[in-house]
C-alpha cells in the first residue's frame, strides 16, 4: 500500500493519457453524433497532439484557423469548375502553388498554411454525389477538426495541466541570488 501512494506518473506518461483520454472523447461524440466521417477528428486530433504541450495548443489554432480557408476554397473551386477538369485542375494547382508560397514566406504560419493546402485537397478528393454532398463534407471536415481541437484543449487544461511554476520559482530564486 505504500507504494502505490508514492506512485507518480511521467510527464511522457501523462502526455499519453490525455491524448488518448480526448482522443477517446472526440471519437465517442463522433460516433454518438453519426458525423459523416469520424477518422478526421482523430486525425486532427493524433495531428496537433504529435507536438509538446504549449507547442501543441499553438498548433491547435493554426490548424483550425487553416481548415477555414481550405473550406472556402474547395467550396469556389467545386462552384467554378464542377465539370471543367482542366480549369479544376488549375485551380487546385495555383491553390497547391499560393499556400506552399505562404508556408515558405510565413515560417511562424508555415504549419496554418500547410493545414490550408492540404485541407483543401482533402475535401476536393471526396467523391460527392450531388452539390449539396461536397458542402456537407467541407462542413464536416471543419467541425470534426474544431471539436477534436477544443477537446484536446479541454483536456490538457483540465487534466494534470502542465505549468511552469517550479521553473519560474527557481529561474526567480537564482536571480535574487545574484542580485
Amino acid at each position: 500500500m505504500e507504494t502505490v501512494e508514492h506512485f507518480h506518473l511521467s510527464r511522457k506518461a501523462k502526455e499519453a493519457v490525455k491524448v488518448g483520454l480526448a482522443f477517446s472523447i472526440v471519437t465517442a461524440i463522433s460516433l454518438q453524433w453519426s458525423w459523416m466521417n469520424p477518422y478526421w477528428a482523430g486525425l486532427a486530433l493524433g495531428q496537433v497532439a504529435l507536438f509538446p504541450a504549449g507547442q501543441s495548443l499553438h498548433n491547435g489554432a493554426l490548424r483550425m484557423a487553416g481548415v477555414i480557408p481550405a473550406v472556402f476554397v474547395s467550396l469556389i473551386i467545386y462552384t467554378l469548375a464542377p465539370q471543367e477538369r482542366w480549369l479544376f485542375i488549375t485551380l487546385v494547382s495555383g491553390w497547391m502553388m499560393f499556400t506552399t508560397y505562404m508556408m515558405i514566406r510565413e515560417e511562424k504560419l508555415s504549419y496554418l498554411w500547410n493545414v490550408a493546402g492540404f485541407a483543401a485537397l482533402a475535401i476536393l478528393a471526396s467523391t460527392p454525389e450531388s452539390s449539396a454532398g461536397i458542402f456537407y463534407v467541407a462542413t464536416g471536415r471543419a467541425l470534426d477538426t474544431t471539436m477534436a481541437i477544443i477537446v484536446y484543449t479541454l483536456v490538457t487544461l483540465f487534466i494534470w495541466p502542465d505549468t511552469n511554476i517550479a521553473t519560474l520559482k527557481q529561474v526567480t530564486i537564482l536571480s535574487l541570488i545574484h542580485i
